[in-house]
This record gives structure tokens, sequence and C-alpha cells, in this order.
């Protein structure tokens, strides 16, 4: 391990993150330490950017035999941490090129590089510091619970099975604050849906609508607060772009709009929102719904 660069991660974020398989790893591998999981997980985003050139140079034919080896390796590593959604392709890109069919490689590798840089960008963004961080990170999320003795002097955090630190993670992830993503392009709207959650929700506030991809890297919500009328995307815009997300397939959606027409409800219904509540909001009725939702919410995915 010496010399290595080694990550913490927010564990309760990679559970929910829908294309990598951190529990199944864990019961694959019950001896395995958190230490050596997060050991292998920064070796992946360590290699990622070669991974990425290697692919770009399959796509433009100006590939060499390092260039397989370097895709190789991210398999191994992707089988290891449990990075599944993108694994198959990766193998039809190694088996191809291995073939020598080039014009069919870069067929793929060009098909191939926005999952895996979907896959590295929504894995870097589960970074919370470096390895030294995480017996903090884990005692901070739990503080005096339970489990305190797992941040103790006894048995650092990090060297723990990667079960009993999952175990842990998901016990704060019930008992942490759920999330609201109020998405709106008037200020005073966001603050009037802030005061209103304010001590029940951490409520996160986004005024500029084309950042929802961007935010969503580095904020979970268990809630979005959608507003229709809004400047370069609207509100039915965001809801593909938010279900492209594996972790919110299913998050509950709820449209704040100044618009009741029948038609602007049909629209929100065919797209799928859970509920539809016209301006201005009645701060009660709004943290009943919001309740109702989240009471449904299965937190860790």
């Amino acid at each position: 391990m010496a010399g290595e660069n080694i990550k913490s991660f927010d564990l309760a974020a990679l559970m929910r993150r829908g294309d990598i398989q951190v529990l199944k790893i864990a019961r694959n591998h019950p001896r395995m330490t958190a230490e050596e999981y997060l050991i292998l997980l920064s070796r992946f985003v360590g290699l990622a950017p070669a991974v990425e050139a290697s692919i770009l140079r399959i796509a433009e034919f100006s590939d060499s035999a390092d260039d397989l080896k370097i895709l190789t390796d991210c398999k191994f590593l992707m089988m290891s941490v449990g990075h599944s959604a993108v694994l198959a392709d990766l193998n039809t890109l190694i088996d191809t090129v291995r073939q020598g069919n080039r014009r069919l490689a870069s067929i793929f590798a060009q098909n191939f590089f926005d999952a895996f840089r979907g896959v590295y960008k929504r894995t870097i963004a589960s970074i919370n510091g470096s390895i030294a961080d995480f017996g903090e990170y884990l005692r901070g999320e739990h503080e005096r619970g339970e489990d305190a003795a797992a941040g103790s002097e006894t048995a650092e955090a990090r060297l723990q099975t990667l079960t009993d630190v999952l175990r842990i993670a998901t016990k704060n992830e019930a008992r942490r604050k759920r999330r609201v993503l109020s998405i709106d392009d008037s200020l005073v709207m966001i603050k009037t849906v802030t005061a209103a959650l304010d001590g029940e929700y951490t409520v996160k506030g986004l005024t500029d609508p084309t950042r929802i991809e961007h935010t969503l890297l580095r904020f979970m919500p268990d809630l979005f607060l959608l507003d229709v009328i809004m400047p370069n995307l609207n509100g039915f815009d965001l809801i593909p772009i938010i279900r492209k997300f594996p972790e919110h397939a299913n998050t509950p959606i709820v449209i704040l709009t100044g618009n009741g027409s029948e038609e602007c409800l049909a629209t929100a219904v065919s797209l799928g929102v859970n509920d539809f509540m016209v301006k201005p909001i009645t701060p009660k009725i709004l943290r009943e719904k919001i309740a109702k939702h989240m009471a449904n919410r299965q937190i860790i995915l």
C-alpha cells in the first residue's frame, strides 16, 4: 500500500448507486476488510483516466498492446469492487480488440466511452477524503450511536470487515435527515420551501436547472421538488434527466407550479410525477405530502 493514494468513500452513497454492487461484494467476500475494498476502489479511480485514454485510442485506430493491458486491468478492478453495470460492454470491447477486428473495436469503443465515463464520475463523486479520514467519517456519521465502538482505538474502522462497516453505514443512513432538492428559478420560492421544511429535512436549492446533472453527482436527494416554467430547461424536461440516474429511477418527484391547468397536470401524470401542488404553497400541506412520499421511500437501494 505504500505510496498509493488511498481514498475514503461515502459507502452509503455507493450503496445507492445503481451501477456498483458493494453489498454483493461484501456477501461474496465476508473476510474482506473495509481498507482492502477502499484500496481496490482507489486503484480503479486512479486507473480510470488511462482507461478513458485507451478507449479513445481504440476508437481512433491508434491503440497498442498497452491499451489492451489497461482494459484488462480495469476489468479485474471493476469485478473486484462490484462495478457491474458496464462490465459486459467492457468484456465485449476487450474480446473484439483481442480478435484484431479494429473497425468493430472502434465502434464499440465510441459507444462505450460515455458509459464508462459516467461510472467513473459517479464513483469519484463518492470520495470524501483520504483513507486517514475514513474512521472519522464513520464515527462522525453515527456519533454516539450503539456502534460507537466501531471507531474505537481497539479496532480502526478501516480494518473491520466490509460487511460490518456497511451495516454501520446502513444504520447511519437510516438515521440521517432526508434530503430534498428544490429546483426553481425563483430564489424567493426556494427560500419559502427551505423555511417550510427547515429542521426536518436537509434542503438544497438549485436556481439553474441546467446544472442538474452536476448537482446530482454531489448531492443525492430522497425527493425532488420541481418548478415547471423555468428558462433553458423546464421541470418536465428535468424528469428524464433525473430518471437516467440509476439511483433516482424511483425517487419521488413533486411538481410545484403556478400553472394548475388540466393540461399541465396531465403532462405531469404522463411523466410519472408522484405529486402535484399549485402555488402559492401551504407549508403544512407541503410537509404532509413530503412526509407521505418519504415514508414510502426505500433509503438504501
